[in-house]
């Protein structure tokens, strides 16, 4: 008798703690599944067109960003980005990669520029980039201008990275 009064009042209370968790409202059907996949440190991509006459690169003056510094980062800031191109398929896909460095944990934000071929310029932003985080930016099949711009926490701004990158190279 005593076990079964219990064995009812650990029912009881297990009854209780699912009630408490609200497990009890019905479902609505069956459940969709929507698989996102969004990087945590990412933003928006923003894209602007440059008014051209005709498809032009853009001009280097058109995709500057105020306030950066181009001399060299203090030894204790610095930091690195790997910047490649997918040459091997037919999707010019261009890859920011974040490499770390000594300044890791003064580092804000990185903003990635590309100026396209096609005459759009992409912006995008690893903000708080841990080692490995990765931009993928559509590029074009022409010479697109990358430029990587660092915004430490200091408040100050240093150009880390600028190269032009063409979709294929022949010998």
């Amino acid at each position: 008798m005593k076990m079964r009064i219990g064995i009812i009042l650990v029912c009881c209370a297990l009854f209780g703690l699912l009630l408490a968790a609200g497990c009890t409202s019905p479902t609505s059907g069956p459940a969709t599944t929507v698989a996102t996949t969004v990087p945590p440190t990412t933003q928006t991509t923003v894209m602007t067109t440059v008014p051209t006459t005709a498809p032009t690169t853009v001009p280097t003056a058109v995709i500057e960003i105020p306030d950066y510094l181009t001399t060299p980062m203090p030894t204790g800031q610095k930091v690195e980005v790997q910047v490649t191109r997918n040459t091997v398929s037919t999707e010019p896909y261009i890859t920011v990669s974040f490499r770390g460095g000594a300044g890791i944990n003064f580092l804000q934000w990185l903003d990635i520029i590309v100026a396209r071929s096609d005459g759009t310029v992409v912006v995008d932003r690893l903000t708080r980039p841990q080692v490995n985080d990765k931009i993928d930016i559509l590029g074009t099949r022409g010479v697109d201008n990358v430029k990587v711009v660092a915004q430490m926490s200091d408040g100050k701004r240093y150009l880390i990275y600028d190269q032009d990158l063409a979709f294929r190279t022949y010998s």
